[in-house]
């Protein structure tokens, strides 16, 4: 078997595993990261995100949350059960924020 037959059969399986995770060649994702909020809090609290990707946060309580930006820069109004909010972010930061109505509800967003 010729070399570069070789290793195009072995370069298959890592084409399967990067496609099946969602990682593009050029390791961009496009995908949205999806943060849960149930239980009164945040699920993951703390996120790392691509400058460019969208975060989309859907509240799974009955009882009504918001997700506002500790420096003002966002504020989803109130999310009442099964609804979402999305938002991309663009600049590469640290972005803390809270629900409004439960103080102790927080999370971060890394964006690289």
């Amino acid at each position: 078997m010729k070399k570069s037959a070789i290793i195009f059969v072995l370069t298959i399986p890592v084409l399967l595993l990067i496609s099946a995770h969602g990682i593009s060649a050029s390791g961009d994702s496009s995908s949205a990261a999806m943060v849960a909020i149930e239980g009164s809090a945040f699920s993951p609290a703390m996120i790392t995100v691509k400058a460019g990707q969208e975060v989309v946060w859907k509240n799974k309580d009955a009882a009504a949350h918001t997700v506002t930006a500790n420096d003002g820069s966002f504020d989803s109004g109130t999310l009442n059960q099964g609804d979402e909010f999305k938002r991309t972010f663009t600049s590469p930061g640290t972005i803390k924020y809270s629900c409004d109505n439960h103080a102790w509800m927080s999370g971060t967003i890394e964006v690289r």
